[in-house]
C-alpha cells in the first residue's frame, strides 16, 4: 500500500466522499426508514412489481438504483429521487460531524490544494450540511452531488469526472477519500488514487492491494494534508 505521506504530499487535488467522511448523515435520521418510505411510495405510484424487488434493500440509495435502472421507470426514479432528497434534508438538522475533517479540510485548502466533494447524496443536502457546520466556503462550487438521472450513482464515476473538470485537476495528481466499495471502483474508473476511510460505520473492508491506503480517522491524515517546510535558501557568498 501506498506511504500515507507521499500520497497526500504528492495530490494537488482531494475529494470527499460526504456521508462518512465528512459526516454521519443518517445519525439521527435511520437510512432503513428511509428505504421503507421509498417503498410505500412505490406504491402509491402503483408499482407493486418494483416495491417486491426492493423487499431487502435497507439502504435507500440501493432502492434508488435499483429503480433507475428498471427499463421505462423513469417517472417512479424521479419520484423517489425527490423524496430522498428530502430525506436527505431532514437527516442534516441531526447529522454529526467526522471527527478531525473540519481541520483536514482547513489544512488542505490553506496548503493551496483544491477539494471538492464527490457522492451519491444531494448536492443540496451537502450543501445545507457545509453551511451548517460553516464549511461551505473551503468548497465554493466545487459540490458535486447526486443527479436528477439516478443512474449516474457511483460506482459510476460520473461525479468524479465533474469533480476533476470543475477544479481542473489532473487524475494522477488527485486522491478521493471514501467508504464504500462503490466509491473505490468510481476512483479506479476515473484514474484517481484512493483512500478508504474504515472508520464509517457502513464502511467497506479495503483490503491490500485494492485502496492505496487505510485509514481508521481524519487524524492520520492531518500531517500528510500539511506542505514539507521549505528548505532555507543557502547564504549568499
Amino acid at each position: 500500500m501506498a506511504d500515507l505521506h507521499a500520497l497526500l504530499q504528492s495530490a494537488k487535488c482531494v475529494l470527499f466522499d460526504f456521508d462518512g467522511p465528512i459526516c454521519r448523515l443518517f445519525h439521527g435520521h435511520p437510512p432503513a426508514q428511509v428505504a421503507d418510505r421509498m417503498r410505500l411510495r412505490l406504491a402509491e405510484l402503483g408499482e407493486p412489481d418494483l416495491r417486491t424487488e426492493v423487499a431487502g434493500h435497507q439502504d435507500p440509495y440501493r432502492v434508488l438504483g435499483h429503480v433507475a435502472h428498471a427499463p421505462g421507470r423513469d417517472a417512479a426514479a424521479i419520484a423517489l429521487e425527490q423524496l430522498l432528497t428530502r430525506e436527505e434534508l431532514a437527516a442534516v438538522q441531526t447529522a454529526e460531524p467526522t471527527d478531525d475533517v473540519a481541520e483536514l479540510i482547513r489544512r488542505l485548502v490553506e496548503s493551496g490544494r483544491q477539494i471538492a466533494v464527490t457522492t451519491n447524496n444531494s448536492e443540496r443536502s451537502v450543501r445545507a450540511y457545509l453551511h451548517r457546520k460553516g464549511l461551505a466556503r473551503w468548497f465554493g462550487p466545487h459540490i458535486h452531488g447526486r443527479t436528477a438521472d439516478a443512474k449516474h450513482l457511483k460506482p459510476d464515476p460520473h461525479c468524479l469526472h465533474r469533480a476533476l473538470a470543475s477544479t481542473r485537476a489532473a487524475p494522477e495528481e488527485t486522491v478521493m477519500i471514501g467508504d464504500t466499495a462503490a466509491d473505490l471502483q468510481a476512483a479506479r474508473t476515473a484514474g484517481v488514487s484512493f483512500v478508504g476511510f474504515a472508520a464509517s460505520p457502513h464502511a467497506t473492508a479495503f483490503g491490500t492491494g485494492r485502496a492505496d491506503l487505510v485509514v481508521h480517522g481524519m487524524a492520520e491524515l492531518l500531517n500528510g494534508a500539511t506542505p514539507p517546510p521549505t528548505p532555507p535558501l543557502p547564504p549568499d557568498r
